[in-house]
């Protein structure tokens, strides 16, 4: 989950799909209402919206913002707000970052001010040098076959392999996602509030999760669950692994993550930067009641 505001940026294609176009025109705080319901009817977990980023709309940009923010605050969904006029968001940034509204724009500089020299990645997820210096994801094509599916031309399955199938037990199940979420947290020694906060969780989703066994996060929030956890390559593999979730090597954000965490760097503001700067979308945010 996570809410922010970002730049477009002229030949940097977004990872994420704009769904909603604001007009030049006065944009009303109501609007996000209709996105909102537009995005849970087609099912869609993060989307981002183009906030024309002209003076007419500067007076209603915040109080819009505001009431994305309260809404969005006990809801597991990603939406971000791209705006075109770097001046813009300049002059409105102090109100943003006292919503709590993710800006990962505003720790290119911070980032830059403290990074060290990085030891090499062994493994090459970063792969290739563009003219501008930055590393390229390699994109891996899978060279498997996709097993064949049944055809009523290949007839019906025997009455034999009918009744063995009846007769076989359903495998025991494994640990669920919420007894690995208890398990851990046991274990880390962290406060409730340390683990929510430091992944940029909001306290409502996180009591949600918690409190419900059936439920499942979606991926970005299981993430942030990593990083506020502050777990190693392997747990965090394997309680994804729990919620029916992977690191690909051919999605760029996963990619992204999965460097920072096989360094063991939780740090999410320095993830979310990168994520940015490939057209992702950050994770987590910190809205006021945390």
């Amino acid at each position: 989950m996570s809410l922010y505001v970002t730049l477009t940026q002229k030949g940097k294609p977004r990872e994420v799909p704009t769904l909603f176009r604001l007009h030049e025109k006065e944009a009303s705080p109501q609007d996000y209402e209709a996105f909102l319901s537009q995005a849970e009817s087609k099912r869609v977990p993060s989307f981002e919206i183009a906030f024309p980023s002209s003076p007419e709309n500067e007076g209603s940009f915040l109080p819009f913002l505001e009431a994305l923010s309260l809404h969005l605050a006990s809801k597991d969904v990603s939406v971000g707000i791209l705006l075109n006029d770097p001046d813009f968001l300049k002059r409105n940034l102090k109100a943003i970052l006292s919503l709590g509204v993710t800006v990962p724009s505003f720790g290119k500089e911070e980032k830059r001010g403290r990074q060290k020299e990085e030891p090499p990645f062994e493994e090459a997820i970063l792969e290739g040098a563009p003219p501008n210096g930055k590393p390229l994801l390699h994109r891996h094509e899978s060279k498997g076959k996709s097993p064949r599916a049944f055809h009523p031309s290949m007839g019906a399955p025997s009455a034999s392999l009918s009744f063995v199938a009846q007769d076989v037990p359903y495998p025991p199940l494994e640990e669920s996602f919420h007894q690995r979420l208890l398990k851990l947290l046991n274990e880390s020694g962290k406060s409730n509030a340390e683990v929510y906060r430091r992944g940029g969780i909001s306290r409502q989703v996180f009591s949600n999760i918690l409190s419900n066994p059936d439920v499942i996060p979606t991926k970005p929030t299981v993430l942030c669950l990593i990083i506020g956890l502050e777990l190693s390559y392997r747990e965090a593999v394997k309680l994804l692994e729990t919620a029916g979730y992977a690191l690909s090597r051919s999605i760029r954000s996963d990619a992204i993550v999965s460097k920072y965490l096989k360094r063991e760097v939780f740090d999410l503001m320095a993830i979310n930067v990168e994520l940015d700067e490939y057209g992702c979308p950050p994770l987590g945010w910190h809205p006021r009641d945390n």
